[in-house]
């Protein structure tokens, strides 16, 4: 048995038969051999078919619901080189089986490479952020802002990053380390990391493991950071706290932040808060744990919609939500406009977090567990606190 697949319109076929084009668009068809008797000798073990097809490369049966654990099954196809993903639609169930592809292994030096921009990357942005305090002389030495600043968001964000490592690694999924983002001219000097998954995530449950373990970690770590900052920022007149030609630069405020800021900090009427370099970075990282949670596309928030809403419900609830954030984001003739920030956003997310697709779990059958819902819960908990409707305001 063969499969032919067209690189051009992507037509591809189950034959025995030589074909040597396509019969769509007449381009040279790609060969590969399988052995389609193993393949459907195996899915009998486990499974009762009616038929099966090939599609995208990968090879689609219509099967009844196994009575074998879900593990079992997904150790066995593994073990021949498929992964296997199971699917319903409407009252068929389906199951999906992907080839494993050798990737090699993972070059770390990237990685080290990343974390050392990063981190001077984030000193430069920590540096410029203190050196208006120390000309204010709110700050003696323009370095110790700039380390307290890098060494507060690094630590958060990787911290966040090596959540996502330990669930990966709990749930049996091949994960990379973390691959920071350099980015010397934004005010933040990154624009976070990211870690690669390199197999599938077995289950829902497993989804929303994943999903939350990041968010929740760095989320722990932010608060007594953000606590600590506001402890060491400075109150000072309005007029004083303008920076170069009389501008100010207003940090958004989430219902934690604000709650936060009341609480620890005495701020009298003509006032301002000059926020420490740590509390920036905390800050920037609480603002960037909002984001990511998120029930859009691949954000983290995402894949936690999934696991809980499903494939079809997530993908409208995520173009909705692309949707209200180019209302809030539109400035022009719109009484819904909040920040015009939310629709760089949108378009970013569509672009490139949306349209990056995903094949979700394996097993998106298999009931959310009480643990998983009590995560998504906690999840959605600290997207209510750390959210922010207008981000940042430069007001001259």
């Amino acid at each position: 048995m063969r499969i032919y697949k067209c690189p051009q319109c992507g037509f591809s076929q189950v034959t025995e038969d030589e074909l040597w084009e396509c019969p769509r668009c007449r381009s040279p068809l790609l060969f590969k051999g399988i052995n389609m008797e193993k393949i459907e000798k195996l899915v009998s073990t486990y499974f009762s078919y009616t038929d099966y097809k090939v599609e995208d490369s990968v090879i689609i049966f219509k099967v009844q619901p196994s009575a074998y654990d879900f593990d079992v099954v997904q150790k066995a196809f593994e073990s021949q080189g498929y992964y296997p993903f199971l699917r319903k639609n409407l009252d068929q169930h389906f199951l999906i089986l992907a080839e494993k592809v050798n990737q090699g292994s993972p070059n770390v030096m990237w990685n080290v490479v990343l974390l050392v921009a990063t981190i001077a990357s984030t000193l430069f942005a920590g540096y410029s952020l203190s050196l208006s305090m120390v000309h204010e002389g709110l700050m003696n030495n323009v370095w110790a802002g700039a380390v307290s600043f890098s060494a507060a968001i690094m630590f958060i964000l990787g911290t966040h990053e090596m959540g996502h490592k330990y669930a990966s690694g709990r749930n049996g999924v091949d994960a990379t380390w973390p691959y920071f983002i350099p980015m010397p001219f934004f005010i933040i000097g990154t624009m976070g990391a990211v870690i690669k998954s390199r197999s599938p995530m077995p289950d829902s449950n497993s989804m929303i493991q994943l999903g939350a373990s990041g968010p929740l970690c760095g989320f722990v770590v932010a608060v007594p950071l953000f606590i600590l900052g506001l402890k060491l920022s400075y109150v000072v007149p309005q007029l004083e706290a303008a920076v170069g030609e009389g501008v100010m630069i207003y940090f958004g405020q989430s219902l934690l932040t604000d709650f936060l800021g009341r609480v620890l900090l005495n701020v009298p009427d003509g006032y301002e808060v000059i926020l420490h370099p740590v509390g920036i970075a905390a800050w920037a990282a609480l603002l960037v744990t909002s984001v990511n949670l998120i029930p859009i596309g691949q954000l983290d928030g995402g894949h936690i919609a999934r696991a809980l809403l499903g494939e079809k419900t997530h993908k409208i609830v995520s173009h909705v939500l692309i949707g209200v954030m180019v209302v809030m984001g539109f400035p022009y003739y719109n009484p819904l406009f909040v920040w015009e920030g939310w629709l760089v956003w949108a378009v970013l997310l569509y672009f490139v977090i949306m349209r990056a697709g995903s094949g979700g779990a394996m097993n998106e059958l298999q009931p959310v567990s009480g643990f998983s819902k009590a995560l998504a819960l906690a999840a959605l908990t600290v997207f209510v606190l750390t959210v922010i409707p207008i981000p940042m305001q430069i007001v001259q």
